[in-house]
């Protein structure tokens, strides 16, 4: 169950301009992610390097290792290359990822749908999730302090497909920074099922998420984000952009840092000093 909280007092948004410690981090970040695990200039992509620096809260080394297994586990393990490629193989993905307002805290929620994923859509499902974690992220206010997620496993089939597993490890890679996790359409059997494969995906997974799952029903998250408008559409919220829609725009308005451009310095002293050769 759902611990009640007062939803009274407003939230203050912590949505001021970048700080200077914040771009810092995000430099040491990419510095070190290019010199030192040999990524290109081109792999280390701005909404990605804030995202994970921020959810890290800014400390560098943690910082490296969550985009590592963001490189690896997600984009490596699923063949993805560039995550913002490929976008027209998205159109019946959208379906599993839903639409929100804020949550007690004022920070974005992510809301997913269970369900089967055929093993030859887990790619496009990866991608897809992708871009709508991104987008889910694209203000400052939820970058600073969190996420709230939220897995509706109601529709998990009754017979598994046989990659389930290997989707949870996924997901548990994912670097998030969630304050809460609520799983709802469960009952007593399911989470039983639910508990083992989450138990599985953390022998494996980086992320190590358990102690922040709570087992809930839609009405005690209405009840804790102080009524139905942030929820879905669907189960009364407020009317939102189709989840394609909405992805676009927020990730179109993502906060980014302006950073600039990568530029190996020890590189360019070299070949200076080999033309003057």
């Amino acid at each position: 169950m759902v611990a009640s909280v007062s939803v009274t007092t407003p939230v203050t948004r912590d949505d001021g301009p970048w700080t200077e410690e914040e771009k810092a981090a995000c430099l040491a970040v990419r510095e070190k992610l290019i010199k030192e695990k040999n990524l290109s200039p081109k792999q280390v992509g701005e909404i990605e390097l804030v995202t994970i620096v921020m959810n890290s809260k800014c400390r560098v080394d943690e910082a490296v290792q969550k985009f590592m297994t963001y490189h690896e586990n997600l984009l490596g393990e699923y063949g993805l290359g560039d995550v913002w490629s490929d976008k027209e193989t998205l159109h019946n993905q959208w379906h599993r990822l839903a639409v929100c307002g804020c949550d007690e805290g004022g920070r974005s929620v992510m809301w997913v749908h269970g369900g089967g994923t055929p093993v030859e859509e887990e790619a496009a499902c990866m991608r897809s999730c992708c871009w709508y974690f991104f987008a889910v992220h694209a203000d400052r206010h939820t970058l600073r302090n969190g996420i709230s997620l939220v897995i509706n496993s109601a529709n998990r089939p009754k017979k598994q497909i046989g990659n389930e597993k290997k989707l949870q490890v996924a997901w548990q890679n994912f670097p998030t920074r969630a304050q809460g996790i609520y799983i709802l359409g469960t009952n007593m059997v399911t989470r039983v099922v639910v508990n083992a494969l989450i138990a599985f995906a953390s022998l494996f997974a980086k992320n190590k998420v358990i102690a922040r799952i709570m087992f809930a029903e839609v009405k005690d998250l209405e009840k804790k984000w102080g009524g139905v408008e942030p929820l879905p559409e669907m189960h009364g919220g407020a009317k939102r952009l189709p989840t394609a829609e909405w992805v676009d725009e927020r990730l179109s308005n993502f906060p980014r840092m302006n950073l600039p451009e990568y530029v190996d310095i020890e590189g360019v002293t070299a070949a200076a000093a080999a033309v003057k050769i």
